[in-house]
């Protein structure tokens, strides 16, 4: 915005602001040595993106006034002219950024005011000295926005690396993740292989059972019969003790012996059968209970496998 309002000048050279935002509208030019910049330790602070942290300075010089551009770029213009170094006279007008300042420069022509030489040199040394500070400070940012530059490239470089292992931690997730699936699939299985083992051997020992009951109803059908064959002989040794010292046999007493010599081969006969059977049944019996023992051994290391 355009300041129409000036303050008054008591003879003293001073910078009138005309266009821009600042606290003070007109700042005299009471040093040997003025740095303008957006820098906080400039003499005259300028805040504003298009003004450089030090853009010109003004210098006091026995024939007046000197401006020195330091900005390089946009630079600063006088006049509406881009200048590198250039003589101040009165009414100039001085273009920083987005600052626009009247210089306001009253000659003496009686020459008062004039200042010694030691002064001026005083003057010049304390100059000098700030402008020296102002070096150092300006080199001290540098260096931190250099050092800041570094922990950037670093914290880029862990960022990286970072990046890496959450990758790796990923792919091990994933792999961990196979795993566990393939481990419940293998405990699906088991479970069913386990549950038709308890089939197998809940039917074997139902066939066992019936196999028991057969043999004990055919043990027992055998002791009955073998009964009825003793008294069977039992009554055929009565029959004979009476005919004992008598003639020879009589003719029908022939197919009796043989009868009952074919029953008693018969009897051996089942009898070897139903040991055998027996036998038969044992080994069957024996197979099975050694074979279930494994199996059940099996399935037990199984389960306590499966929770590691």
């Amino acid at each position: 915005m355009r300041n129409e309002e000036k303050e008054p000048i008591d003879g003293t050279p001073a910078l009138v602001i005309t266009y821009g935002n600042a606290a003070r509208k007109v700042r005299p030019l009471d040093a040997d040595l003025l740095v303008m910049g957006r820098s906080p330790v400039c003499d005259i602070h300028l805040v504003s993106p298009d003004v450089a942290p030090v853009h010109c300075v003004l210098v006091r010089r026995s024939s007046g006034w000197l401006l020195r551009d330091c900005s390089g770029r946009p630079g600063t213009r006088v006049n509406g002219r881009a200048v590198q170094e250039t003589e101040l006279e009165d009414g100039d007008v001085i273009q920083v950024g987005a600052f626009s300042f009247e210089a306001r420069l009253p000659v003496d022509p009686a020459g008062k005011g004039a200042l010694p030489v030691p002064v001026l040199i005083e003057r010049l040394q304390r100059s000098r000295r700030r402008l020296g500070r102002l070096a150092l400070r300006l080199r001290k940012r540098l260096g931190d926005r250099f050092l800041l530059h570094q922990a950037s490239a670093r914290l880029k470089l862990e960022r990286a690396e970072l990046n890496q292992q959450v990758e790796s931690l990923r792919l091990h997730q994933r792999e961990y993740e196979l795993r566990m699936t393939r481990l419940e699939l293998s405990e699906r299985d088991l479970a069913t292989d386990r549950a038709t083992l308890d089939r197998e051997y809940k039917a074997l020992q139902e066939e066992i059972q019936r196999h028991t009951a057969s043999v004990q109803s055919f043990e027992a059908h055998a002791a009955r019969k073998e009964r009825e064959l003793e008294q069977r002989s039992a009554a055929l040794l009565v029959e004979e003790q009476p005919q004992k010292g008598h003639d020879p046999e009589p003719a029908g007493q022939a197919p009796q012996q043989k009868l009952l010599a074919q029953a008693e081969a018969a009897f051996r006969k089942q009898q070897s059968e139903l040991e055998r059977l027996l036998r038969d049944f044992r080994q069957v019996l024996s197979a099975a209970r050694t074979s279930e023992l494994p199996e059940r051994k099996r399935g037990s290391g199984h389960r306590e496998r499966l929770p590691r």
